[in-house]
């Protein structure tokens, strides 16, 4: 709850925030592929900054996923991004 609190406390110019929310059961592989797509999508954002910002939240949210076996039997939400 104390990060959850933290995170709406963030005030900043920009933000950037990508939220990905697995089921219980699914695989790992499964958030590569849908990484892969959305990186894909980012790269049509207009804006530099915000394409950089998003691309690499995605990145953050694949390399923790490459390290990760299984989401548990509730499933997992992970949040990467930055604040400005």
């Amino acid at each position: 709850m104390d990060t959850l609190k933290y995170l709406n406390a963030c005030k900043g110019k920009g933000t950037n925030l990508v939220t990905l929310i697995m089921k219980a059961g699914s695989q790992p592989g499964d958030v590569t592929k849908k990484v892969v797509a959305e990186l894909s999508a980012a790269s049509n954002i207009k804006s530099r900054v915000n394409r950089q910002g998003v691309q690499k939240a995605l990145r953050s949210i694949q390399s923790y996923s490459t390290s990760v076996r299984s989401f548990g039997d509730n499933g997992v939400a992970i949040f990467a991004g930055q604040y400005v």
